[in-house]
């Protein structure tokens, strides 16, 4: 009870919250209409979005987009006062995006094409490298800008920056898996997929958002969680590697993606380990002695 009257109190989570749950019942009832049940995905983030800046009266740096001279998280950081030197550690930098996007990408992509060399799964339609520029141009815009970066922005940005300092670190990470992976029920309504699909899908979904939630509390960032989304979406799309219904080999290949969801783990932990060389940087603030 004191629970939920808490929760209450805090306005932008229980706003955030509100959204998200009353978006998805309302994709829901248009997808089983047969309506178009995108515009309440394209149209959800900019309300959390809309709270985030002005109820909740945040940055774009607290999202997780931070300043150089700034370290947070539970990552250790390069500390050097020198000049202002930059203090992030290895995976709290751009840099951490470059890697996960490379990383992300290399392995969905060798994965969906051992899939479909062996036939475990079959491409939808046209195979999209087929279609060359026409297949990049679509994974860029359909796997990274309309979807890797709202649900990021919203389920492992405002969505953790709201619960990280408030409920226990299980609690953030399992919600913010739970709620990204039930809103892809609507897709996975629209797939006509087997009840065992179902339930693999959305154990994969909730996988892959835990672990990305994971990445954004411990470093206290954006970064890695939007570079390996997007990595994995990028590839994905390319390739049209949509493994439910076309799978043969159903188990073998959601285990698969499960697997290559926890590499996020151990990316996190190599780039915390090898941050770059903090070389001092110059703060507006700072002022030079008179020669």
């Amino acid at each position: 009870m004191r629970g939920l009257q808490r929760l209450v109190r805090d306005r932008p989570l229980a706003a955030v919250l509100a959204t998200l749950v009353a978006g998805l019942f309302i994709s829901m009832r248009m997808a089983i209409r047969d309506w178009p049940w995108e515009a309440v995905f394209f149209a959800q983030p900019v309300v959390v979005l809309l709270i985030w800046f002005i109820m909740a009266k945040r940055n774009l740096h607290d999202l997780g987009f931070h300043r150089w001279d700034q370290a947070v998280g539970s990552a250790p950081a390069v500390r050097d006062s020198a000049m202002g030197a930059d203090i992030r550690s290895g995976a709290q930098r751009p840099r951490a995006f470059v890697a996960a996007l490379v990383v992300a990408g290399l392995l969905t992509g060798i994965s969906g094409a051992v899939f479909l060399m062996t036939g475990a799964t079959t491409p939808m339609g046209v195979w999209l490298p087929r279609a060359a520029f026409f297949g990049a141009l679509g994974a860029v815009v359909i796997g990274c800008l309309a979807t890797a970066l709202p649900e990021e922005l919203v389920y492992r940005g405002v969505l953790v920056r709201l619960t990280e300092n408030k409920w226990p670190l299980v609690g953030v990470i399992l919600l913010s898996g739970a709620l990204f992976s039930a809103a892809h029920a609507p897709n996975l309504a629209a797939q006509n997929g087997s009840a065992t699909w179902i339930g693999l899908r959305f154990a994969e979904l909730l996988i892959f958002g835990c672990v990305l939630a994971w990445a954004a509390v411990r470093t206290g960032s954006l970064w890695v969680p939007l570079g390996w989304h997007m990595g994995s979406n990028l590839a994905g799309v390319f390739i049209e590697l949509v493994w439910v219904p076309q799978t043969v080999a159903l188990w073998p290949v959601a285990l698969t993606s499960m697997v290559l969801s926890l590499g996020v783990i151990p990316l996190v932990l190599f780039l915390e380990r090898h941050p770059a060389k903090a070389v001092p940087v110059w703060h507006p603030r700072t002022v030079l002695p008179a020669e």
